[in-house]
């Protein structure tokens, strides 16, 4: 449940298995036999004095307060935070239901999260006429909210992707996929400013002055509205000699030229600007030059 009241529940399961415990070590007592005044009631802590605010992760306590957009039965693009961290789970739900303006989604395996805030929640895209080669958004639970080729699109079967794994190319059904966002709107990816240079990161939520952004690493960051930077789409195909902006985690982007296809539409190998050596990065990683 987010948010929930699982606290109150582990302070009770906790407190039943230690009373258990002294009771196994003691040992049952006789009959008639005096065994001393039952142990004192357990202190459990109230809703109110519960950790789950503490532990609210705090940009989700800044997202702004909109009604929901969308109706019971709606597939979803939806952000989950996850408790203790900075960090977030982006999936694709069913809306089960709306209550007190809060959301109750179900996933593929119908697992539910509930009181989830209408600022991370999006309708899905449609499909649309999708072909072989085509970039999409896509979703697998070991590919969430990601840039992707589709390389196998059969009539009743599973859509399969070709995305990047560490420096490697695999392959992996989807669950949903869908054309790729433009722009400064959710579910784009788009730059922000990082450590004087131009980072990237899902826009998972925006208001009328700030965006909630997930980072590379997972993490949710807030930025300025007006600091964020819509970037444009990966090309479907890129030549030898192209002028690019290449992405990595570590340097931001970085303009260089590709000078090798690797792998047709996938993968390139990029001499970055300055005195770098030729990198690696695949197609999703790199947008046209300025």
């Amino acid at each position: 449940m987010f948010p929930s009241r699982w606290p109150v529940r582990r302070a009770i399961a906790l407190t039943t298995l230690a009373i258990c415990g002294v009771a196994c070590q003691q040992g049952t007592a006789p009959r008639n036999v005096d065994a001393g005044p039952p142990p004192p009631e357990p202190i459990l802590p109230s809703p109110a004095a519960s950790t789950e605010t503490a532990s609210f992760p705090e940009w989700a306590g800044r997202l702004p307060k909109t009604a929901p957009t969308v109706k019971p039965g709606a597939r979803v693009w939806a952000t989950v935070p996850q408790r203790g961290t900075e960090m977030a789970s982006v999936g694709i739900y069913t809306v089960e239901g709306i209550y007190d303006g809060q959301l109750s989604l179900t996933d593929k395996m119908g697992q539910g999260v509930s009181g989830v805030p209408p600022a991370v929640v999006h309708l899905a895209g449609k499909t649309g006429k999708l072909a072989e080669g085509a970039i999409v958004l896509c979703y697998a639970f070991t590919l969430p909210g990601a840039l992707a080729r589709i390389a196998e699109l059969e009539g009743g079967k599973e859509i399969q992707v070709r995305y990047d794994w560490a420096g490697i190319t695999k392959k992996t059904a989807i669950y949903h996929a869908e054309p790729p966002r433009e722009g400064v709107v959710p579910l784009a990816f788009v730059g922000f400013p990082k450590a004087g240079t131009t980072s990237r990161g899902l826009l998972i939520a925006l208001s009328d002055t700030h965006g909630w952004v997930q980072t590379s690493s997972g993490h949710i960051e807030i930025h300025e509205g007006s600091a964020l930077e819509a970037l444009p789409l990966p090309q479907s195909t890129l030549k030898a000699g192209a002028a690019v902006r290449a992405y990595a985690w570590a340097t931001g982007y970085r303009a260089g030229v590709i000078t090798k296809e690797l792998e047709p539409g996938l993968r390139y190998r990029v001499k970055l600007e300055g005195n770098m050596a030729e990198r690696d990065y695949f197609f999703s990683s790199l947008i046209p030059s300025r």
